[in-house]
């Protein structure tokens, strides 16, 4: 039973951790000192993700999953990434190229860069492929 509301609890956070949010508040305008304008606003807020670019090279596969897999990899500056590359991410088209990825190959990738603690995991929504794999 208490399996159920733990379950129930998760849900509800999971769908409003990966959905958008609609909230509404009260603007206030004023206009003179005995005139209150007040208006009913409502904002929307969307998930504006800011797409960056990184340059490496692929250094390992980490995990398998059911639409895509897990990489280290390293940039040309220096800097790990765990990459998430997978079918959802990258779309139909762009998923074609997930076989260029592999261990020392040089990559050009767009996507989104994400701080976990201090682990830098970055999902991959474009591949660009920069050359052969690097002996």
């Amino acid at each position: 039973m208490i399996f159920k509301y733990h379950f129930l609890i998760m849900s509800f956070l999971m769908l409003f951790l990966f959905t958008g949010c609609e909230t509404s508040f009260q603007k206030t305008n004023k206009t003179n000192d005995n005139d209150l304008n007040i208006t009913s606003v409502n904002l929307i807020q969307e998930k504006k993700s800011s797409l960056t670019t990184i340059k490496g090279v692929v250094v390992n596969k980490t995990n398998n999953f059911k639409d895509g897999s897990g990489w280290t990899f390293k940039t040309f500056t220096g800097d790990i990434y765990n990459l998430i590359i997978s079918i959802p991410n990258l779309g139909k088209i762009e998923s074609k190229k997930m076989k260029h990825v592999i261990i020392n190959s040089a990559l050009t990738l767009v996507g989104e860069k994400i701080l976990f603690g201090n682990k830098k995991t970055f999902i991959v929504r474009k591949i660009i492929v920069n050359s052969k794999p690097i002996d």
